[in-house]
């Protein structure tokens, strides 16, 4: 008999992730599956003699001999099991020719292999609720599985397996960080991430000594600028369906998921270098979830922006090199104050990444030029924000009854600079944050009196040089010739503006 592929993908991954709103949990959870993909995996596979072809992000391929192909998948979905308490994989086998090699074609098989494992996705029942009875207890902290152990780290708390398996990978990682620090690693610590990660900083020369990770998002918020504030930034690789269609091999398969899973880390690394400089206690970041192409992290509020930026350029330019074809982030940042449920927060940064995927999509389709480096875009929540970005941008950055639309996003690497650069200039030139929000007020007036209102922002500036600023602010955006109608340029019948976009952002950007 020949060889067979196995595929693996993780079920409902951001569910067992991000199960709850509490810190120690995300992280906990996203150990687990790190090491699960990376390691446990692998090292499971080896005894079936199994070749990795991948392993990470959730996802994994091993090409093993057909007899054993099935002991292997069994073996794979139990480890997962065993591991996570909750969580699951899904499994499918697709057979491989005899004589089969890496370099043979390889797209039939590929593509037989995906077929079999979304029917089998698409067969799984979701978990079906709990039975209730008056002396059964669900989890003090998901609130979804029966609770089954005491804790008391501060209080008093009944949690389900799950959590408290979750817990205990977080006190297992925050032990292990503190090792790495004080260079009493052990051999066991270095297949993990915090260990590759905070090995490479301290060789960027990153002070690492006596730091610890966030305790809670308090803790970053204590670092931001304003204070109380955080910013989640979500991640996920453009087209990479059909890049992995455009495979010839299985080498290349190999060659491909190396490279975009170590970009993606490289990337990471290089912002937290570049914008992240860590506080007097703690690091000011947490790595929530990074693998393949996806990325979660959150942040000190005030370096969010740059951050994303940082990871979009650095991706692009390190897949180019790997690939000899540049591959893109889209990117959707969130900033927030620390107390905002996170649960709600990760669904806003999520909206704002398949918003700027769409916003892709239909600027392609309509013959317009697309970032080479990807997509950013972002939301600030307020109270009045809603909490999804379809609704928000729906509500409050459209009024299609006028043809208004507040927003222009989501913004290019280049754009995303110029807004960056100007909010630093008038910072500088300490411009009063009361006018701005005077502008913020004009564009949502209708459209005659925000015209007039607009003029009067104009001349009510102290320099010349200022309305020029604002002006070449509006052209730098605008798809149309001047004259513009400030603050607004016009798209065939539609008004446009990227003043609220500056105006959302400007306390959220130093002025360095």
């Amino acid at each position: 008999m020949g060889q067979k592929l196995v595929s693996f993908d993780t079920d409902r991954i951001k569910e067992y992730v991000f199960a709850t709103d509490k810190l120690k949990e995300i992280r906990g959870a996203s150990a687990i599956l790190d090491e699960l993909n990376r390691w446990d995996m692998v090292e499971k596979s080896r005894k079936f003699n199994a070749e990795k072809i991948y392993a990470n992000g959730g996802s994994g391929m091993f090409r093993v001999h057909a007899t054993s192909a099935k002991a292997l998948m069994q073996a794979l979905e139990r480890e997962y099991r065993l591991k996570t308490r909750t969580g699951s994989i899904t499994s499918a086998i697709a057979e491989l020719p005899d004589g089969f090699t890496n370099q043979d074609a390889v797209q039939p098989y590929l593509q037989r292999l995906a077929y079999r494992l979304r029917l089998k996705k698409d067969e799984n029942i979701l978990n079906q609720p709990l039975l209730t009875h008056s002396y059964l207890r669900t989890c003090d902290s998901c609130g979804e599985q029966y609770a089954s152990h005491s804790v008391t780290n501060p209080e008093p708390e009944l949690l389900c397996g799950s959590c408290k398996n979750k817990r205990d990978k977080n006190d297992e990682v925050k032990a292990d960080i503190q090792a790495i620090i004080s260079g009493k690693a052990t051999e066991a610590m270095k297949h993990k991430l915090w260990h590759r990660l905070l090995h490479d900083l301290k060789g960027e020369g990153y002070k690492i000594k006596e730091k610890n990770r966030p305790e809670d998002f308090g803790d970053l918020g204590e670092m931001s600028n304003p204070q109380n504030y955080m910013g989640l930034i979500y991640a996920d690789g453009d087209s990479m369906g059909k890049a992995l269609e455009e495979l010839n091999n299985l080498d290349e398969v190999k060659q491909f998921s190396r490279v975009v899973d170590d970009a993606i880390y490289q990337a990471v690394r290089e912002a937290i270098c570049a914008y992240l400089p860590p506080g007097d206690k703690y690091l000011p970041f947490d790595i929530l979830m990074l693998g393949g192409d996806d990325l979660a992290m959150v942040t000190t509020a005030h370096k969010a922006i740059e951050v994303s930026m940082k990871i979009a350029e650095k991706f692009s330019e390190l897949t180019q090199k790997g690939l000899s074809k540049s591959l893109t982030l889209s990117i959707g940042a969130a900033i927030t104050h620390t107390t905002f449920p996170f649960s709600s927060l990760l669904t806003l940064a999520e909206g704002a990444l398949k918003f700027a995927k769409k916003e892709a999509a239909k600027r392609k389709r309509h013959g317009r030029e697309t970032s080479k480096e990807g997509l950013i875009n972002f939301i600030v929540v307020s109270n009045s924000n809603s909490l999804d970005f379809d609704t928000y941008h729906s509500e409050t950055l459209s009024d299609e009854d006028q043809n208004l639309y507040r927003t222009i996003r989501p913004y290019s690497l280049a754009d995303m600079r110029y807004i960056v650069e100007t909010i630093r200039y008038l910072k500088r030139k300490n411009f009063p944050r009361g006018k701005l929000k005077g502008l913020q007020d004009v564009v949502f007036q209708s459209i005659n009196q925000s015209l007039l209102e607009g003029l009067t922002f104009l001349k009510s500036t102290k320099d010349e040089e200022q309305p020029r600023l604002f002006i070449k602010f509006l052209e730098r955006f605008a798809t149309n010739q001047p004259p513009y109608p400030f603050p607004w340029f016009q798209d065939g019948g539609d008004y446009y503006t990227p003043f609220l976009d500056l105006i959302e952002l400007y306390d959220f950007i130093e002025a360095k």
